[in-house]
């Protein structure tokens, strides 16, 4: 029969991946990359997000979240260049990228992001059903 295996669940999977970025290159069609002014700590303790998202997530010590995208599509995908672009021009209100993965191959796409992780967040629909609730708008 055949087997489903989740390497983003998997504590070293995840472990090797954040290894991947915190030192850029490349491996086959595979392409790693980081804001060198950003440090990377080593030894960070990966866990899965279990909240309902368009993509898998992954905090690193409550310091990082990586985002693996579950749809691909060809191209820098928003989640990277909408922060990476408000970053340029000095917003702090968005996390900016620390480091993401991208293939070349069939084309090039971005596959994941890592940015500073915020435990307190909320995301925009959150924030609009809150409004709603409490007649904020």
């Amino acid at each position: 029969g055949f087997a489903v295996y989740d390497a983003l669940c998997d504590p070293r999977a995840a472990q090797l991946l954040l290894e991947r970025l915190r030192h850029p290159g490349a491996s086959g069609p595979l392409r790693f990359e980081a804001d060198p002014a950003v440090p990377i700590p080593a030894g960070l303790a990966p866990r899965v997000l279990d909240a309902e998202q368009s993509n898998s997530s992954i905090v690193y010590g409550d310091e990082f979240i990586l985002k693996v995208f579950r749809r691909i599509q060809p191209g820098v995908n928003p989640d990277l260049e909408v922060p990476w672009a408000l970053a340029r021009q000095g917003c702090r209100r968005v996390p900016a990228p620390v480091a993401w993965l991208r293939t070349t191959r069939p084309e090039a796409a971005t596959l994941g992001v890592l940015q500073p992780f915020l435990p307190d967040a909320a995301d925009g629909w959150t924030l609009a059903l809150r409004a709603l609730a409490t007649g904020d708008d």
